[in-house]
């Protein structure tokens, strides 16, 4: 199935996009307390090697993968960013047999627009031949000038499938989903109405 997405038309507390990423070998920046802290981040070698802001990664023309565990709030993320591209889409890959995701992948390569595909652990899950079929389509010709953002848990992600997408796309990143800032965590608590302590 897939998604037209229109530009977010405004941003409720709790629903903004103040999240931050790494490539997966860097080391995250945490206070004692398991909070992202991005004022320790800024002495912090290149700036590639620096906490990037989720919301930066919109329009991006080189795709990534953005990892992190169940919960973490991938979907979250690659929701809010999906709505910032005007005419992405999302291609909800889930429950599909291999011939069905070659389809799926296909007919998402025809719009020629940005694809975001989330949840590729359920998609492996589901047809252990996915990754597979996800390099073969991905890494075709007609494949080759659309940006491709995707979304999987790192215990699931397919290493095949990683060093084929930076083989066919220059810039492809591996990224890891950061914890939230304090301040973030405090604001979305707030926006649940439970008052931090």
């Amino acid at each position: 199935m897939l998604y037209r997405r229109g530009m977010l038309a405004g941003e409720v507390a709790g629903n903004r996009l103040d999240r931050y990423v790494l490539p997966v070998d860097q080391p995250a920046p945490l206070d004692a307390d398991g909070f992202l802290d991005v004022s320790r981040a800024a002495w912090w070698g290149s700036r590639e090697n620096r906490p990037q802001r989720v919301a930066d990664l919109a329009g991006r023309p080189s795709g990534f993968v953005l990892l992190a565990a169940g919960g973490a709030g991938k979907s979250f993320v690659m929701n809010r960013l999906s709505e910032r591209e005007p005419a992405s889409l999302t291609v909800d890959l889930r429950a599909r047999t291999a011939p069905e995701l070659r389809a799926a992948v296909r007919d998402a390569i025809t719009s020629g627009e940005p694809v975001y595909l989330d949840t590729l652990e359920d998609v492996a899950n589901y047809e252990p031949a996915a990754f597979r079929v996800l390099e073969q389509e991905l890494t075709t010709a007609a494949a080759q000038g659309i940006p491709w953002w995707l979304a999987c848990w790192p215990a699931a992600w397919d290493a095949n499938l990683a060093a084929a997408l930076k083989g066919s796309f220059p810039g492809f990143r591996e990224l890891k989903l950061l914890p939230l800032t304090r301040p973030a965590a405090e604001e979305f608590v707030a926006s649940a109405g439970i008052s931090p302590s």
